[in-house]
């Protein structure tokens, strides 16, 4: 369709007499061919879709929205008493609540200490719809990995990303699990969740 069709049918439209399709309010027509007002606070595009008329932070929509966010991070080391070879809570996304069903774009990064005087090659990382020791839903590569980490004391890093579609509300728990005990277990994360609908 060429630009002059487009034109002609855009002024068809409405114009500053005969709003025509465009309604009245904080929607406006300015001149024959360019719209202005459609996407505000207070109305159109923005209240029913992409960022939401109850955002609650920059790039963040409210709840139920195409771009809603919950994140959760500890960004200085934080320690756990972490008992061999069963799946442990760290934390969770939300920290309270849950996300609503729908499609979540879900990433988590996490630092991961162990054992300082055993070598521990079954670190092993999480982000689960359930608590503790059931893995159902882990999925290696996706929201589960091991880390290799020969030496005693040092850290193994696990970036975890991938969609989940949950049919009903669901909070995400991160999980670790050891094969060798620590007492003192040293842990930094950030954990986010995105709806992409």
């Amino acid at each position: 369709m060429s630009s002059s069709v487009i034109t002609q049918q855009v002024q068809g439209l409405a114009t500053a007499t005969s709003p025509g399709l465009v309604g009245t309010g904080a929607q406006t027509w300015a001149g024959d061919k360019t719209l202005t007002g459609l996407v505000t606070a207070s109305g159109g595009i923005i209240n029913t879709g992409l960022t939401g008329a109850n955002a609650t932070a920059a790039f963040t929509a409210g709840s139920g929205k195409v771009g809603e966010m919950y994140s959760v991070s500890k960004s200085t080391s934080v320690t756990q008493n972490i008992p061999a070879t069963t799946w442990t809570n760290i934390d969770s996304v939300p920290s309270t609540g849950t996300l609503g069903a729908g499609i979540w774009l879900l990433h988590a990064q996490v630092m991961c200490g162990g054992n300082v005087s055993t070598s521990d090659n079954g670190k092993q990382i999480a982000l689960s719809e359930y608590s503790g020791t059931t893995t159902t839903d882990h999925v290696f590569g996706s929201n589960f990995v091991q880390l290799t980490t020969p030496t005693a004391s040092v850290d193994g890093i696990a970036n975890l990303l991938f969609i989940a579609n949950y049919s009903s509300a669901k909070q995400l728990f991160l999980k670790v699990y050891l094969s060798v005990a620590a007492n003192t277990a040293v842990f930094r994360y950030k954990i986010t969740a995105v709806r992409l609908a």
